[in-house]
């Protein structure tokens, strides 16, 4: 086992394909269990060595795979769409900067080709990251972008109409056009979906949560100037991203200190599904109204009883 693991690290570390698949199907059937819990969707990885240095090397090693994995969901084809992003902000910024979740991909050679500054940080969580992209940044106005977002004509030209000396907001929000697939999903509160996303990082910035954060701000300017957001791909991505934000507005909860509850999770998500349905007006939205309503409902039963799944784990 020693020598088949000094193997397998020195070709993981060389980048020998055939031989690292002949040690990785090695590996997978005599040191290796995955199993996923039916509930949360939580995967749970179990790992099996004599060696307790060697363990510790794998286990390194397979954290590492995981958090570059998941700071590269939380921006789900940001190789397809960043340079279309950067030219877009090209049209109102000085200087465009990338800050890159070690990602495996090549958006940092797109994003250098298109001539954006880029710098590399492990995943601090949604609002951290927004956060700290901003020190970067030569001025102190900050326009802030996800990489499957781009501005809309009126936002430009907004944008260059401002006299930031003579501005007196710290921020200004805008309205977001949501897409699935080619389809403008308005219905049930995606729209207007107001954001902040020009501020003076020298008077406000992102909060830092994990999980759908915001520049927090009481002195900004609403407009109706939109950001146009290629949102989910398809259905099956809408579905994707769900069970992941659930699990990252989970571990919000937990930090924030919410409590299990086993009628929480039954509560809270008819009361969404009746929000989007009839507070928000979808059932006068058609099709799209009842697939907020019912993507809304699921995605937050599957918050509350992932929180219930992380007391749990907790306990044990």
């Amino acid at each position: 086992n020693e020598e088949f693991m000094e193997l397998f690290f020195n070709t993981y570390h060389d980048g020998g394909s055939s031989l690292f698949e002949t040690a990785y199907k090695k590996f997978h059937s005599s040191n290796l269990e995955i199993s996923v819990d039916d509930e949360t969707s939580y995967l749970r990885l179990t790992l099996y060595h004599y060696n307790p240095d060697v363990l510790k090397d794998w286990l390194n090693v397979i954290v590492y795979d995981l958090n570059a994995t998941m700071a590269e969901i939380d921006r789900l084809n940001a190789e397809k769409y960043i340079s279309r992003a950067i030219r877009s902000l090209r049209n109102i910024c000085d200087e465009v900067i990338v800050l890159d979740s070690e990602s495996s991909d090549s958006t940092r050679q797109i994003s250098e080709k298109e001539g954006a500054k880029v710098f590399i940080q492990p995943f601090l969580g949604d609002g951290a990251q927004k956060k700290e992209a901003s020190k970067f940044a030569s001025n102190d106005w900050i326009f802030s972008m996800d990489a499957d977002e781009i501005l809309d004509d009126d936002l430009v030209n907004y944008v260059k109409r401002i006299n930031f000396e003579k501005n007196s907001y710290d921020s200004f929000s805008f309205r977001r056009k949501n897409f699935c697939g080619d389809e403008w999903i308005r219905a049930a509160g995606f729209y207007p979906d107001s954001v902040i996303r020009l501020y003076n990082k020298k008077k406000v910035n992102y909060d830092t949560r994990a999980d759908h954060a915001a520049v927090q701000c009481n002195n900004t300017l609403k407009t109706k100037c939109h950001i146009i957001h290629n949102t989910y791909e398809s259905m099956e991505e809408w579905v994707d991203k769900m069970n992941f934000r659930s699990s990252m507005s989970a571990k919000q909860l937990f930090d924030d200190g919410v409590l299990p509850s086993n009628s929480r999770p039954i509560v809270r998500s008819i009361f969404a599904f009746i929000k989007k349905l009839f507070i928000k007006g979808g059932i006068l939205q058609g099709k799209n109204g009842f697939k907020v309503a019912l993507t809304t409902m699921f995605n937050t039963y599957l918050k509350y009883i992932k929180l219930n799944d992380l007391h749990k784990k907790k306990l044990d």
